[in-house]
């Protein structure tokens, strides 16, 4: 079976809005808000922006732009000034078409997680997922399942909030091609959590069951729905067994 993981939270004892109380970063924002090139914008693949939230404001990568590194004390400050800084970074004028994904970091028993949200027309029920990652990490008999996972490069366990409509395509848009991985972080009923390993790059090789383009026949249309009905999370005992058993 792949290396998928589930997780558990009580709704009576940390609600799901709860997460929101954890980090000492900067507050979510507005769901579905995000940074587009506006009227007349590019048509062309979107540029991933990562926004990180710290305590000293924000700062902007892209795994498609290596070298790419850009803060603002503000949010309004950030969005405000970002096609200035990629026409320069291009050396050519905007607009550039843009993505927007949010990413808050935790140190938790030694830990260090990421939780990604991007913020599109389903951001609001990407922070449900983020909600129930935070509440999870925030129980110390769970935590260390979701902590022994593949890192990235700077050994941060990084999950991004997922939707059964997201295909690979998107996914491995948002992996650096000099070598990195995240887990694709997904509600299962009112209470589980499933996780997804993606990576790339000769580093993460020798994991057996990681969802990359091409493996298993994915394409870029292939949608995580899919790949989520193939995992085989329960063999059932043969009826010979439990009859008599």
């Amino acid at each position: 079976m792949p290396p998928v993981t589930f997780a558990f939270h009580d709704r009576e004892t940390l609600s799901p809005g709860e997460v929101r109380d954890i980090p000492v970063q900067a507050g979510w924002p507005e769901p579905g808000q995000g940074i587009g090139g506006g009227e007349g914008e590019m048509r062309e693949t979107p540029i991933h922006l990562m926004v990180r939230h710290n305590p000293n404001g924000l700062y902007a990568t892209s795994p498609q732009l290596p070298g790419f590194a850009y803060g603002r004390r503000t949010l309004p400050e950030l969005r405000a000034d970002l096609q200035d800084a990629l026409s320069f970074h291009f050396d050519r004028p905007g607009p550039f078409r843009v993505a927007e994904h949010h990413e808050w970091h935790y140190e938790v028993a030694g830990n260090e997680f990421v939780i990604r949200v991007a913020q599109d027309e389903s951001a609001h029920l990407r922070e449900q997922v983020a909600d129930r990652l935070g509440v999870v990490i925030k129980d110390p008999a769970q935590v260390d399942s979701l902590a022994h996972r593949p890192a990235n490069t700077v050994g941060e366990v990084v999950y991004v909030c997922a939707l059964p409509t997201d295909n690979v395509g998107w996914f491995m848009a948002q992996l650096d091609e000099r070598g990195d991985a995240f887990h694709a972080a997904i509600t299962i009923a009112d209470s589980m959590l499933l996780t997804l390993p993606f990576t790339h790059g000769r580093g993460h090789l020798t994991l057996p069951d990681r969802y990359t383009l091409g493996s298993r026949s994915y394409g870029t249309a292939t949608p995580l729905s899919e790949i989520i009905r193939m995992i085989q999370v329960v063999t059932p005992v043969p009826w010979c067994d439990r009859a008599t058993a």
